[in-house]
């Protein structure tokens, strides 16, 4: 089994909602690459492995970041000096 967990950030380079033609190709081509992950994850043919079940769960390109309260998501490093040495 292999799962695949990452932020949209990491995938397409941006995680707000895709608004331009540029942004909404970029959303479009990976998830075209991540319904391929015989050829995604190079599988070598002697492991005779055999895709059983795929399963995407990603937002339209239009939802990315919608419910996501990106200034909660930072409340954790309040206080925290990035630059004091530890």
């Amino acid at each position: 089994m292999i799962e695949l967990q990452a932020p949209a950030a990491d995938l397409i380079g941006f995680e707000h909602a895709a608004t331009t033609a540029e942004e909404k190709a970029q959303y479009a081509k990976a998830l075209a690459q991540l319904k391929q992950p015989e050829t995604l994850f190079g599988i070598a043919p002697a492991a005779a492995c055999q895709l059983a079940h795929q399963e995407i769960k990603a937002p339209q390109p239009e939802e990315a970041h919608e419910g996501h309260d990106h200034d909660a998501a930072h409340e954790e490093h309040e206080g925290h000096d990035h630059d004091a040495a530890h």
